[in-house]
């Protein structure tokens, strides 16, 4: 190829190459438009509100925001009102704080009751996130219903209306088994507080070694090491044969508490050299006893064998 034909590709690649940039079609300003649940004028009447009320101006901003409050009768047009007040800041804290306010009382659901908890805590109209959180736990009846409530909670970083449905859940725990299950739950939702709480009364409520045993094998997952040594502790002090003495010895030794478990096996000697004290001792008054028996028999047997019989004194 000669340099000419070459210096002609090229030429020709660049005119392919501009004509193909040329008919690309110009990328439009991105033009897109959000959603609210509010007209356009009420969105203008806020707008002109709020300049109303930069200039200090409060009894011409006044009827404006309480014609576009009056607008609000959902949930969600009450939220956009407060989100498009936010903007402005301070000037409109009245209006956010009053449109978060009817929002919990248009409040139909759990989650209308959820967003009003979020929404009062973004806009600090903290009155509005107690009185949601105290009517979702209020309006929850069950275990599986708080259970559910902790979830959705946690879901949404509502840990302390969590906490709340938790604790009211464990209001309603009556055996141990129900207890049992609820502190697998509370670990799962990373609430320690609460898993300590239930262990510690199981361990409090309990006083036979055999069904402390059976709770500590359940809260080992649980590794507190302070309870499961509080336990162990109660155990021991509740032993009353050797067989509760090795239940408490092999639970000691496998959780390393050497203190304890010395203590079982010194316990467990004593207890065993009192039973075999015992054990002679009543082997030893058995066979006086028998002896006796034999003693008293022998005097009242003569000589040719036959037993004699006393006859009263004749009074010679």
């Amino acid at each position: 190829m000669t340099k000419n034909s070459l210096l002609a590709l090229v030429l020709l690649c660049s005119m392919a190459s501009a004509q193909s940039l040329s008919i690309q079609p110009a990328t439009a300003k991105d033009q897109t438009v959000y959603y609210s649940p509010l007209s356009d004028e009420t969105r203008k009447n806020v707008e002109k509100a709020v300049k109303f009320a930069k200039a200090k101006k409060s009894e011409k901003a006044r009827p404006l925001f309480d014609a576009a409050l009056a607008e609000c009768n959902d949930v969600q047009k009450c939220f956009a009102l407060a989100d498009i007040t936010e903007q402005y800041g301070s000037f409109c804290t009245d209006i956010r704080r009053a449109a978060v306010e009817k929002a919990y009382q248009l409040s139909k659901s759990r989650d209308d009751l959820i967003l009003v908890a979020l929404k009062g805590r973004k806009f600090e109209c903290f009155e509005a996130t107690r009185d949601a959180m105290q009517a979702m736990i209020a309006n929850a009846k069950s275990r599986e219903d708080l259970r559910d409530l902790a979830l959705k909670a946690q879901e949404v970083s509502l840990s302390d209306l969590s906490h709340l449905a938790m604790e009211k859940q464990y209001s309603m725990v009556q055996t141990v088994p129900e207890a049992l299950e609820f502190a697998r739950q509370a670990s799962a939702l990373g609430m320690q507080d609460l898993v300590r709480k239930t262990c510690k009364e199981l361990i409090d409520d309990e006083n036979d070694v055999h069904q402390l045993m059976t709770i500590l094998r359940n809260i080992e997952p649980f590794k507190n090491a302070d309870l499961t040594r509080y336990l162990l502790k109660k155990s021991l002090d509740n032993c009353k044969n050797i067989d509760d003495l090795h239940e408490v010895y092999e639970a000691a030794r496998r959780h390393r508490q050497k203190d304890i478990f010395d203590v079982c096996a010194f316990r467990a000697k004593k207890l065993k050299l009192i039973e075999n004290y015992n054990k002679q001792s009543a082997d030893y008054k058995d066979k006086m006893e028998r002896w006796r028996q034999d003693q008293s028999m022998n005097q009242e047997v003569g000589d040719d064998g036959d037993i004699t019989r006393m006859a009263p004194a004749s009074g010679f």
